[in-house]
């Protein structure tokens, strides 16, 4: 176990750091612009593991906020450097990942990994976390509206190129309030 492993969050002042990456901390490349929307996202929770000015390891996910119920943390991904794998590393990231999901008002937290990911799979039954027996459907939003546009003709015989835009939303009224102190 290395004990000088600095938690940092994934906030925009933690971006340069993301110059400094040990291989398969992250899934791909890191792309700048898309770093700095995501850190930027008030609702995005996340964490990087820096051991002598390198990212070993990162954490990310959100904070899903729901009309009808509590909000939950949902963690999208959880990478460790495979040199430093067994060491404390992906715990202390999920115990930041926790913490600050907590502190905003999450009651639940899920995670989504491959079945056939043991070193995901075992960490996260070492959690004490419930397996799920939830499906998981997913498609490329091309291949999607491929086969919808597919299937419509299908049915239909002919599909409409040009779908009419809908009017944008009216814009949630601001509403404010003052408090008056009482004498």
């Amino acid at each position: 176990m290395i004990d000088d492993v600095a938690i940092v969050p994934l906030a925009p002042a933690a971006l340069p750091l993301l110059a400094n990456v040990a291989d398969d901390v992250f899934d791909e490349p890191i792309n700048e612009t898309r770093a700095a929307i995501w850190a930027g996202a008030a609702h995005h929770i996340g964490a990087l593991a820096v051991h002598d000015g390198v990212v070993i390891g990162q954490i990310r996910g959100y904070l899903q906020c729901h009309p009808d119920g509590d909000p939950q943390a949902m963690v999208d991904n959880l990478g460790v450097a495979p040199a430093f794998h067994r060491q404390g590393i992906a715990t202390q990231l999920w115990a930041g990942f926790t913490s600050e999901a907590k502190r905003a008002g999450a009651t639940a937290i899920y995670v989504l990994t491959d079945p056939d990911n043991a070193i995901a799979t075992q960490f996260y039954a070492s959690l004490k976390m419930r397996r799920s027996r939830a499906v998981l459907f997913e498609a490329a939003l091309t291949s999607a509206i491929k086969s919808a546009r597919s299937r419509c003709a299908s049915q239909c015989g002919t599909w409409r190129r040009k779908m009419p835009r809908p009017s944008p939303p009216e814009p949630f009224p601001v509403i404010t309030s003052t408090m008056r102190k009482r004498a």
